[in-house]
């Protein structure tokens, strides 16, 4: 991918994000890392109806991701689906 259409992917990123691309030794891999994280953001912030870059990850003592704040919508909104689900 050229550098020009990766560079686009960087203003969703959070500060702690684009520190972590810059930490990669490889380009490719600094590169990787900002078009996946930034494809995540934009899917979530679809699913989510929420701006990407306003998206907050935490992560668990193992060190997996967790959505930060948005969690508890998740579930209402999974909850609410389900209910349609078993009503039909």
């Amino acid at each position: 991918m050229p550098s020009n259409d990766v560079e686009q992917h960087f203003p969703v990123l959070n500060n702690d994000e684009r520190m972590r691309a810059g930490r990669f030794r490889f380009e490719h891999d600094r590169r990787r890392f900002a078009v996946t994280r930034s494809v995540l953001r934009r899917i979530l912030g679809i699913y989510l109806n929420i701006d990407p870059s306003a998206i907050n990850f935490t992560y668990n003592s193992y060190g997996k991701p967790l959505l930060g704040g948005v969690s508890s919508y998740i579930v209402r909104r999974w909850s609410a689906f389900r209910g349609l689900w078993e009503s039909s």
